[in-house]
């Protein structure tokens, strides 16, 4: 991972986070699916991580699409609040408008289960986000890197 800021805070969320997300990053590239939570499935499938309990992908996942959602960037270490001040307004493509405050844990696993369900993989320009390309480790040269971007969008 390029930022060791945003690799920390992938840690906050789990020790293990970063790895689901290569996993992730990985599969979507392998063109298993885009929608998060097909990519869910198949990890749960497979279980490449030797999870005891499978739903933890799913679940910390979850957690990921929130803490971005709600204020988590990769450049600044993360406090652990939402700075949504406690909500989110969401529009459907037939304009209706639904809400989200996160006080209630019963709502915050809905709105985990939604963001899961209405978000996917996209991939973003190879030459204006310079990724895509294999490149010689700054820190090894024998070593061979290839920069992969994540980016998530919202049905």
């Amino acid at each position: 991972m390029d930022s060791l800021t945003y690799y920390d805070n992938l840690q906050l969320i789990d020790t293990r986070l970063p790895e689901m997300l290569a996993i992730l990053i990985l599969y979507y590239y392998g063109k298993k699916a885009s929608n998060i939570n097909d990519l869910i499935e198949f990890i749960k499938k497979e279980n490449p991580l030797n999870l005891s309990n499978i739903n933890v992908y799913e679940i910390k996942i979850g957690d990921f699409l929130m803490a971005t959602a709600f204020g988590m960037i990769p450049k600044q270490n993360w406090d652990q609040k939402y700075t949504a001040d406690g909500g989110l307004i969401v529009v459907k493509k037939n304009s209706d408008l639904a809400t989200f405050y996160i006080i209630d844990q019963d709502l915050k696993i809905e709105l985990r289960k939604y963001f899961i369900a209405n978000s996917f993989l996209d991939t973003a320009s190879t030459r204006r986000h310079k990724f895509g390309n294999v490149f010689k480790d700054e820190n090894d040269g024998n070593k061979m890197k290839i920069k992969l971007n994540l980016l998530i969008r919202i049905n």
